[in-house]
């Protein structure tokens, strides 16, 4: 039911202030276009197919000012800086929508002392494409699987091959999680499926994941003493 008062107060305010959304790619996916097209607003567009998270693809500061001041919404991605002072410009601007789920490209606090500025993003569609990562990388590094690769493409090194390149067992190994949010626990399972077993660190302990995972939880000193393997899935804010 959210998304839909989120849509009906979108309406509520493009009614009252006249409006436009602004684009920063024209290169994000089309149902983004195809849904805004239904809003009886106008679309602006930057047109540029860079990289998302490349903030040479980024509109230029004077194209940023004059979305701010005459735009009521803004849909941004990684590449996209929105600091303080460009939000100080806004004037019409009441949602800036980030095509990501880490908000570090915006200053939330200062839209939020701004007044009527909402930040959204898009959370938890990447926590399981994250685990797979986390879970391959970890098989790569202890099975010298990139280290192997680039021996064979070389050639002529099979005679130099031995035990070292073997690397490091990793079924049944002690895998060691530091901060067990949804992607630490997407993780923990995956490792599960390894016969791994899983020992973990975070701010808040979870026994209902405990028990429905078969993990375990510990100090984080005892996690970096104890595990074959350690892997970090913290979120990137301040430490309180």
């Amino acid at each position: 039911m959210k998304p839909k008062i989120l849509i009906n107060k979108l309406h509520y305010r493009i009614a009252m202030v006249g409006p436009c959304i602004f684009i920063s790619r024209s290169n994000l996916p089309s149902i983004i276009y195809s849904e805004l097209n239904k809003l009886p607003v106008e679309i602006r567009m930057w047109k540029e197919t860079g990289p998302m998270w490349s903030r040479q693809a980024s509109p230029p500061r004077e194209v940023w000012v004059d979305v701010f001041k005459n735009c009521v919404g803004a849909i941004v991605t990684l590449g996209d800086p929105i600091d303080r002072s460009l939000i100080n410009e806004a004037d019409k601007l009441f949602i800036i929508s980030t095509y990501s789920v880490g908000v570090d490209h915006i200053d939330v606090k200062a839209a939020t002392e701004k007044g009527g500025i909402y930040v959204t993003h898009t959370p938890e569609v990447l926590v399981e494409a994250v685990a797979d990562l986390a879970m391959g990388l970890l098989i790569a590094l202890a099975r010298k699987i990139v280290l192997g690769d680039r021996l064979i493409r070389v050639g002529g090194i099979y005679d130099r091959w031995g035990g070292w390149l073997l690397g490091s067992e990793v079924y049944g190994a002690t895998l060691g999680i530091i901060g067990l949010g949804n992607i630490g626990t997407a993780l923990a399972r995956r490792a599960k499926a390894f016969n791994m077993k899983v020992i973990y660190w975070s701010r808040t302990r979870k026994p209902q994941i405990e028990f429905a995972l078969g993990i375990e939880y510990r100090p984080l000193e005892s996690v970096l003493t104890e595990s074959d393997f350690v892997v970090i899935t913290v979120a990137a804010t301040p430490r309180d």
